[in-house]
């Protein structure tokens, strides 16, 4: 009787000890998940999982604004600081134009001529200069016409019955796309002094501008670019730009960007050498380029 007894009061303190621990709960009742401090649980759960949604949106949203608009800011600082003649209207003439009249080496592609002339005439219409030749074709009299832009500087300073020497340089490139070479001057007999220069030329590299053909018919000005002037690179990437070019005659200088005009003083002399630029650009395409069209014409 006392062993019964004792067995039921020791059965008696454990179940006790179990309910008040929790730990009587089978694998469906989820008593080992209740903390019974929170009799609520789940509202816990939902206000932990709101908040990590909200701070990850709010920071993802400011990150991209951010640098989009500091690109921006960037992209607009580099092209500030040029002057304005790199982007402004072309203003410049320097159209020419020279037929040749039964002169046989006009049906090449490539040629040159060098002869003495005689100006027959001089006309200005439509605000041209057009210049009639008689010339001296290795003992060929043959005619051409030098047509020109006219200039609102002055007049020219050659006329009918002036003795004049020709020299003309033409490329028809017909296998590359760098188009039509042409560079012609128009000098006096006597003293060489300089009428016309008109050149529309492209070139590989800048020394056969300043070292070739067009460098001997713009002389004794001389002429150095600037290729940076505008702001251009050294990358395949980098936009055709226009360049500023410098004539200088003794102590005279005349700067001028691609698309501009002016005026270089002649030393001793009221003459003065009427410049249009109409295009100096330079850039890379699959060749690394410069393209000159200068008209240069002797005025009084």
């Amino acid at each position: 009787m006392l062993d019964l007894d004792f067995r039921l009061t020791v059965l008696g303190v454990g179940l006790a000890t179990c309910v008040i621990s929790g730990a009587c709960g089978g694998d469906g009742g989820g008593g080992g998940d209740v903390d019974p401090t929170n009799p609520n649980p789940t509202d816990t759960d939902t206000d932990t999982d709101t908040d990590t949604d909200t701070d990850t949106d709010t920071d993802t949203d400011t990150d991209t604004d951010t640098d989009t608009d500091t690109s921006d800011t960037d992209t607009d600082t580099d092209t500030e600081g040029l002057d304005p003649a790199c982007s402004d209207d072309s203003v410049a003439n320097a159209s020419f134009t020279l037929e040749l009249d039964q002169w046989p080496e006009a049906e090449f592609n490539d040629y040159q001529i060098n002869a003495p002339c005689t100006v027959m005439a001089v006309e200005e219409m439509n605000d041209e200069i057009v210049t009639t030749l008689e010339c001296d074709d290795a003992g060929e009299l043959r005619s051409a016409t030098l047509t020109i832009a006219a200039t609102e500087e002055g007049t020219p300073t050659w006329a009918a019955g002036s003795a004049v020497a020709l020299s003309y340089r033409h490329i028809n490139d017909t296998e590359l796309e760098s188009g039509t070479y042409r560079s012609l001057s128009l000098r006096q007999s006597d003293d060489d002094a300089l009428l016309i220069t008109a050149i529309d030329a492209n070139t590989v590299t800048s020394g056969e501008w300043l070292g070739g053909i067009p460098g001997q018919h713009l002389a004794p000005v001389v002429a150095t670019e600037d290729q940076a002037y505008c702001g251009f690179g050294s990358s395949i990437d980098d936009p055709i730009t226009r360049m500023r070019v410098e004539l200088a005659l003794d102590q005279e200088t005349l700067s001028l960007v691609g698309g501009q005009r002016g005026v270089l003083p002649l030393p001793d002399t009221s003459e003065r050498l009427a410049a249009d630029l109409a295009s100096a650009n330079v850039g890379y395409c699959c060749h690394y380029i410069t393209w000159f069209r200068l008209l240069v014409r002797q005025v009084n």
